[in-house]
């Protein structure tokens, strides 16, 4: 078990064991940076309401027993990049309302089993980066006003997609939506408000589509010609304008 340290604003594990770390109240608030590489023994990380208010930056490499990574309400507020890579047994990661509002950036990649993906309310609210290569991704779900500054939303690089959902004022300010050889896709569904400026949309080879939703507002400067779309064969449900 560990416990962090008080006044202190950079700490790295690096190739070591722990099995769980211990946020008690108040702890970590001067903490700005907290790496965490090879660190074995962890297989759930959870981090409680409001802990780690300061925290700007989060790392975590190469974290082989890692299966769950959970940020509950209002963790990290303050938090400005989250970047998460090599972590070949996580399978699900999931922040609440409020967590990295204040976020620049979202990194993820070679988490090579990782299949859900849940950012609540406000998350990375105003991130100018979302880099996120998960191929095996099969669920990716924004409940409301992330990302609202991003100018494209490309999401090919989840190869294995099956459901994409983003609530209201999501990509809000975002002017192209991609999906390309998302042949597993099944639902495509966006708030109200999302991609309020949006001008193309290419659904390409989304041969599998059931569910094709687009809230009131969304891509209200969208022309015929900018909106590519590939054979829907399958799709049961398409739905424009709900609120």
């Amino acid at each position: 078990s560990a416990s962090f340290p008080e006044s202190i604003s950079t700490l790295l594990f690096d190739n070591c064991t722990i099995d769980e770390l211990d946020f008690e109240d108040g702890a970590a608030n001067d903490l700005q940076t907290l790496v965490l590489n090879k660190v074995t023994g962890l297989s759930e990380l959870v981090f409680p309401e409001h802990g780690c208010r300061n925290l700007e930056r989060l790392k975590l490499n190469r974290m082989n027993n890692l299966t769950k990574l959970v940020f509950e309400d209002e963790a990290m507020e303050g938090g400005e990049v989250l970047e998460v890579s090599n972590c070949k047994n996580l399978e699900e990661v999931t922040l609440g309302t409020n967590c990295f509002m204040a976020g620049k950036g979202l990194l993820m990649s070679k988490n090579i089993i990782l299949t859900k993906l849940t950012l609540g309310e406000n998350c990375f609210h105003e991130a100018q980066t979302m880099a996120i290569t998960l191929p095996e991704l099969r669920s990716f779900v924004l409940q409301g006003s992330n990302f609202t500054t991003l100018d494209e939303v490309d999401l090919t690089p989840m190869s294995n997609l099956v459901e994409f959902h983003a609530g209201d004022e999501c990509f809000q300010k975002a002017t192209v939506l991609i999906c390309e050889e998302l042949t597993k896709l099944k639902v495509l569904s966006l708030g109200s408000n999302c991609f309020e400026g949006g001008r193309k949309i290419y659904l390409i080879n989304t041969v599998n589509l059931r569910t094709l939703e687009f809230g009131s507002r969304c891509f209200r400067s969208i022309l015929d010609e900018d909106f590519t779309v590939g054979e829907l064969t399958k799709l049961e449900s398409l739905i424009f304008g709900r609120s």
